[in-house]
């Protein structure tokens, strides 16, 4: 029972850089919907990166991206 790992090293390493693209797919969509509301978008009549997609994105990576 002693040579038992109780850690899967490579499971929490995929889980944290999972875990960190989160955080930076959050931070982008967050600064292009921020972009939007100030009317600088660099992107305009991009369907796929309409406001109503951006926002919710960003809200989704932001409030699960951790899991």
């Amino acid at each position: 029972m002693a040579d038992r790992n109780l850690v899967h090293r490579p499971l929490i390493k995929a889980h944290i850089t999972a875990g960190f693209l989160a955080f930076l797919l959050a931070v982008f969509m967050g600064m292009f919907y921020a972009l939007q509301l100030s009317r600088l978008y660099p992107f305009p009549g991009v369907e796929w990166l309409s406001p109503g997609r951006v926002r919710m994105v960003h809200t989704n990576a932001v409030a699960y991206g951790f899991l």
